[in-house]
C-alpha cells in the first residue's frame, strides 16, 4: 500500500531513481569488458555528458535524437580508444534501461489518485528523455511539470533548474519532496 498526501508535488529524478541511470549501465559494461578503471570510464562518460548536455531540447525529432546519441557515444569510443560502436553502445543501452522498481508505476499511479503532482527533474539528454518516457512514463507526467537540464541548458547542480521548477509551477517549495541519487545535485 502507498501512502501519499493530497495536495503535494513530488519531485523525481528520472535517471537513478525512477530508472536506472541509462549511461552509467553503459559506461559499466565497458568497465568491465575493456577492463577499464572506474574513474577512467565514468570521466569519459561526464565528459561527453559536458559536451552534449546542452545539446538538442527533448522535443526535437527522432533524427535530431539519433544524431546526437551517435555523437555521444563516438566521443565515449573516442575518449576511451575502444573497438565499439556507437550503435553497438545504444543497443547495449536499450538493453540495459528498465525502471528501477516495477512499483514505481503503482507509485505514480497512486500519486495522481491522491491529487499528488509528480514532477521531473532530471539531467537529460534528448535521447535518454525519449527512452526513458518510452519504459511507461509518460502517461504520469504532464509535459509542463517536466523540467530537463537539455531543455532548461543548466544542471541540478548549479541549483538553478529548482529555481525554474518553482517559477514556472508556482508550487511553494515547503510542499515539495524531492527525490534524487545524488547528493550534489539537491545541495543548493
Amino acid at each position: 500500500m502507498t501512502v501519499v498526501k493530497a495536495d503535494s508535488e513530488l519531485v523525481l529524478d528520472r535517471g537513478g531513481v525512477v530508472t536506472v541511470d541509462p549511461l552509467e549501465s553503459v559506461i559499466d559494461f565497458l568497465r568491465r569488458k575493456y577492463n577499464l578503471s572506474e574513474k577512467l570510464a565514468n570521466d569519459a562518460g561526464r565528459a561527453a555528458w559536458e559536451t552534449i548536455r546542452h545539446g538538442p531540447s527533448s522535443k526535437v525529432s527522432k533524427d535530431v535524437r539519433d544524431k546526437e546519441e551517435r555523437d555521444f557515444w563516438q566521443l565515449v569510443i573516442d575518449a576511451l580508444q575502444i573497438l565499439e560502436t556507437p550503435e553497438s553502445l545504444a543497443g547495449i543501452l536499450r538493453q540495459e534501461l528498465r525502471l528501477t522498481d516495477p512499483g514505481w508505476i503503482d507509485l505514480l499511479r497512486d500519486c495522481k489518485r491522491a491529487s499528488v503532482t509528480p514532477m521531473i527533474l532530471s539531467n537529460n539528454l534528448c535521447f535518454t528523455a525519449q527512452l526513458q518516457l518510452d519504459l511507461g512514463l509518460q502517461q504520469f507526467f504532464e509535459p509542463h511539470h517536466v523540467f530537463l537540464s537539455c531543455d532548461i541548458e543548466c544542471s541540478k547542480s548549479s541549483g538553478k533548474p529548482f529555481d525554474i521548477l518553482l517559477k514556472q509551477t508556482g508550487c511553494p517549495a515547503h510542499r515539495m519532496l524531492c527525490v534524487d541519487d545524488r547528493k550534489r545535485n539537491i545541495e543548493q
